[in-house]
């Protein structure tokens, strides 16, 4: 039997599968996020602390609003990675817990076609709608 916290991690496999997902997606959002945190212009910075502001208000501010499209990007490419992973969540998820990805590949795999085919539709519709929201919707603003 199995005891203190590495033990209660590996028992829990709910945990183990989000720990597997932020060690698997980290990547993608990091990348992004740099550069959305790179993109804050410092004269900026400069203007604000000779008007006074402090460190929270210059984040809150100035560096949330200039960072919020590449958070939200890292976010969407996040989400929408998630949704299509199969082989993670094959390995790690715990019994009784599906993902979408996990029902279908299930439903293809019991001959249910049809239902395996309404959740592929309903698949690639989220992802159409979260790349619609997160890349087209600002190509029509340039």
């Amino acid at each position: 039997m199995r005891s203190g916290v590495a033990g209660d991690l590996l028992s829990d496999t709910l945990a183990l599968l989000v720990f597997a997902y932020v060690v698997r997606f980290a990547s993608l959002a990091m990348g992004i996020t740099l550069e959305s945190v790179r993109s804050v212009p410092g004269n900026v910075h400069d203007a604000a602390r000779t008007l006074g502001a402090n460190a929270r208000r210059r984040f809150v501010n100035i560096d949330l609003p200039l960072m919020r499209p590449g958070l939200l990007a890292a976010a969407g490419l996040v989400l929408l990675s998630t949704m299509k992973e199969l082989p993670i969540s094959l390995l790690i998820s715990p019994l009784g817990f599906s993902t979408l990805a996990t029902r279908i590949f299930g439903s293809f795999e019991d001959a249910f076609i049809a239902e395996a085919g309404i959740m592929a539709v309903i698949l690639v519709v989220l992802s159409a709608v979260l790349t619609w929201f997160l890349v087209l919707r600002r190509a029509d603003h340039l």
